[in-house]
């Protein structure tokens, strides 16, 4: 029926964008690298880097250079370095954007790192209690 069209219709979309379900994080990672997309990306960096004169700005590829700089394996430590260089020619709002998402990032680190602290000390106090309740339970037995 209708329903059942609908299905098929969206999963042959979904085949045509290349959409894909993996397994793990590593043969997502895999399949990323072997895009165009992402080798596109990586030669636009070392081109900027090497050939500035020759280099031309593309919008596309700077946005998925910006929407994936924080995955480490994806974008390299080589990467990343020419990556900040090229950061710092940003303007605008995508400078804007990057320095807020920066920022939201590591405000939501100390977060969890002063919530972990307080787990540890919390667990440090529940430990010291338990050994005195043992230290009397042994004196009263």
């Amino acid at each position: 029926g209708k329903r059942n069209k609908k299905g098929r219709k969206k999963k042959q979309k979904q085949e045509e964008e290349g959409a894909e379900e993996f397994k793990d994080y590593d043969s997502w990672l895999e399949h990323i690298k072997c895009q165009p997309k992402y080798q596109e990306a990586m030669n636009y960096l070392v081109f900027w880097k090497d050939q500035k004169e020759m280099w031309k700005f593309k919008k596309t590829l700077q946005n998925w250079i910006l929407n994936n700089l924080y995955d480490c394996e994806l974008i390299n430590s080589h990467y990343f370095k020419i990556v900040r260089k090229y950061i710092k020619g940003l303007q605008g709002a995508a400078r804007e954007a990057l320095k807020k998402e920066a920022i939201k990032i590591i405000e939501k680190k100390k977060l969890n790192l002063s919530k972990m602290e307080k787990l540890i000390e919390d667990e440090e106090r529940i430990e010291k209690h338990k050994s005195k309740k043992l230290k009397r339970a042994t004196q009263l037995a």
